[in-house]
């Protein structure tokens, strides 16, 4: 979408625009070292969807955010990890340099560009909000603060749909996180 403005007069002041890049993933963690599946290593990999992302972030105007659940996840990737199969035993990940590579990526951008962190595992805020929940929210928030690499991030809401109704603002608010009322992809 996009918002074009007719004006009589130039105005005082003039709008800053930038980009936001959200740096997500499904989780997968089952218990320390061991992931649920191995879509990670490919998302990682040379031409893998988070490392697209990771380079998209890199132009000055650009901001992004992340979700810590992700950062810990490729932490336990590249410390070496196992992956559980269907049948409930485990094999060598495949994704340990990658992992270690993408991460290396990120602090080069947390150190040099405006950053955010989502709520652990990026739940759905109004869902939960609107459910009574908030306890939900809370916990993922103390989760936050045990991600050394992105705990001194500032606290960032993307409401589904892009839009928070008031008891979703409010609820962020709770939290001091900023809220992002509309995310143009």
């Amino acid at each position: 979408r996009t918002l074009v403005l007719v004006l009589a007069a130039k105005p005082s002041n003039s709008l800053t625009m930038t980009s936001l890049v959200v740096l997500n993933s499904r989780p997968s963690l089952v218990r320390k070292g061991v992931l649920s599946d191995d879509h990670l290593a490919a998302e990682v990999g040379q031409n893998g969807r988070l490392t697209a992302l990771l380079k998209a972030a890199e132009p000055p105007s650009t901001s992004f955010t992340v979700d810590p659940a992700l950062i810990r996840e490729l932490q336990t990737m590249a410390g070496g990890y196992q992956v559980l199969d269907s049948e409930g035993t485990t094999s060598a990940g495949t994704g340990q340099t990658d992992a270690a590579r993408w991460l290396e990526s990120f602090e080069l951008l947390k150190s040099s560009h405006d950053g955010f962190q989502l709520l652990y595992g990026s739940p759905d805020v109004a869902a939960l909000v609107h459910n009574g929940q908030e306890n939900v929210l809370s916990d993922a928030a103390n989760a936050n603060k045990l991600v050394e690499a992105t705990r001194s991030l500032p606290l960032l809401v993307l409401p589904a749909g892009g839009t928070a109704d008031a008891a979703t603002a409010e609820a962020a608010a709770a939290l001091s996180a900023r809220v992002v009322q509309e995310v143009v992809v």
